[in-house]
């Protein structure tokens, strides 16, 4: 497999493959939960919910989910309630993505226990956000969602993320990421994304009941969208590794990188063709800089690694925490559009 890419780079697809055929082996040696017909488990059941946890107070990695503290959370709601609200709405893509690549982490063998515990942190996150847009959170500075098309898009997120759900139980329950939970996750991810950009649309579009519209809501969705694009980036990467699906190819991380680019550039200094607005204020235009500088050494930290370099856990690791590392300076982008 070889990848065009900017000069003095070499893929990193080749080394992330070098421990995939141990690692996928060794899984695929394992019978696992076998999946029954729309997602549903072995017993026709799905496991219990747990308790939803406060927000802010999941031990370690919180800046990969974007967390805040709960006074944080309450003061971005009471600054901005649309533009908080329409944070919160896209973030639930991010939280998606992570959700995957932590079981594909914990299939690959990097830091199996810590990624499936991640693993269940972002489930419970997910629903409580779910649950904190439809109801309301104070907690979380959600006044909770009446308007019926949102709604109708949010009862779409929820039929599709039932699905997805059931197989995280299942590896949360039985701490094991088999070949049939990848395959069942890969499957239910794609419809699950899609369900969601409709919900961030529906709430940017009806965020202020057709009294107008602010150019800034479409803004903020790009900026939290470059964590999006981030995320799939590391996703089609892991799948690499794991030699889910031979028919994959490069092009489509490229065109993650290029996209983020595209995005960046437009944030920094604006495209009306995506109706978004140039950074409009020398603090928003500083950590966009910082954004891009951490980018580009993040994209390098992938792409310089020796194609003859046996690759293991840790080299994958230090990879994902160069991706959070940047998450974190996108969320501090995002953060700032709050207190406009």
């Amino acid at each position: 497999m070889s990848i065009p890419i900017r000069p003095g780079c070499i893929p990193a697809v080749a080394v992330f493959a070098a421990i995939a055929l141990g690692s996928a082996t060794a899984v695929a040696n394992h019978d696992g939960a076998m999946l029954m017909e729309h997602g549903e488990g072995a017993h026709g059941g799905h496991a219990a919910a747990p308790a939803p946890h406060a927000m802010g107070t999941m031990p370690d990695d919180d800046a990969a989910h974007g967390m805040h503290s709960g006074d944080a959370m309450r003061a971005m709601g009471n600054a901005a309630p649309n533009v908080h609200e329409l944070h919160m709405a896209t973030s639930q893509r991010v939280l998606a993505h992570n959700a995957t690549i932590y079981a594909l982490m914990a299939a690959l063998g990097v830091e199996r226990d810590r990624h499936l515990t991640l693993l269940r942190q972002a489930r419970d996150e997910f629903q409580q956000i779910q649950d904190g847009l439809r109801h309301g959170d104070a907690a979380a500075g959600l006044p909770g969602i009446s308007h019926p098309e949102i709604l109708a898009a949010m009862d779409n997120v929820e039929r599709v993320w039932t699905r997805y759900r059931t197989v995280v139980d299942q590896i949360v329950e039985r701490s094991h990421v088999s070949v049939q939970h990848v395959t069942a996750l890969t499957l239910a991810d794609p419809p699950l994304h899609e369900a969601l950009a409709k919900m961030s649309d529906a709430v940017e579009y009806y965020s202020y009941q057709g009294r107008g519209f602010s150019v800034l809501l479409p803004t903020v969705r790009h900026a939290e969208h470059l964590n999006t694009v981030l995320q799939q980036l590391v996703a089609d990467y892991l799948l690499v590794a794991y030699r889910h699906d031979s028919g994959r190819d490069d092009r489509s991380l490229l065109e993650r990188r290029d996209e983020f680019d595209r995005l960046l550039k437009a944030l920094m200094e604006g495209d009306p063709d995506l109706r978004v607005l140039a950074a409009p204020t020398p603090e928003i235009m500083e950590q966009f800089a910082r954004v891009q500088l951490t980018w580009q050494e993040c994209w390098d930290a992938i792409a310089r690694v020796p194609a003859d370099h046996a690759a293991d856990p840790a080299s994958i690791a230090a990879v994902r925490e160069q991706v959070e590392r940047l998450s974190e300076e996108v969320g501090a982008v995002v953060d700032l559009y709050h207190f406009l």
